[in-house]
């Protein structure tokens, strides 16, 4: 029981992050089924499209989220530029992939389009949740460096 405690307590960092990055990701999957099905005039069915307005919307509480809970920065210019930068990153890897997996790989052996877009959108937010958060682990460190030598 004490080395798992020991696991958590280590890692707690990337667990909250975790956690907020699950929120935000079932926001966005509900948003992407909405915006794909029910409202298909917004986006005419085009699955970037709607994968793109369900990642901004999301996005907004992410950033909340993990400014105040994970990386403990001001949430400002600087926090919101980072943020940006990062999100844009993420934006590219989850797009690339979910057009890779559900235009090209997965349409043959997932015939169902609800479960093969929210399989796409599972490894799309797989492989942007673990760049994202190095990299924005790297620059936030270095932005509350920053903060904290200016308040002293």
């Amino acid at each position: 029981m004490n080395r798992i405690k020991a696991i958590i307590v280590q890692n707690k960092k990337i667990l909250i992050y975790f956690c907020c990055s699950v929120c935000a990701a079932l926001l966005e999957a509900g948003l992407l089924l909405a915006f794909k099905n029910l409202i298909p005039a917004f986006v005419g069915k085009n699955i970037v499209y709607a994968n793109t307005t369900a990642i901004l919307v999301s996005s907004i509480l992410h950033f909340i989220l993990t400014s105040k809970l994970v990386f403990k920065v001001r949430m400002n210019i600087s926090s919101a530029v980072v943020y940006i930068v990062t999100f844009f990153i993420g934006l590219a890897v989850q797009n690339g992939v979910i057009w890779i997996t559900y235009e090209k790989l997965l349409p043959g052996i997932i015939r169902n389009d609800t479960l093969l877009t929210l399989f796409c959108k599972a490894l799309s937010l797989a492989a942007s949740f673990f760049i994202t958060y190095f990299i924005r682990s790297i620059l936030n460190a270095r932005l509350k460096a920053k903060e904290e030598k200016a308040d002293a």
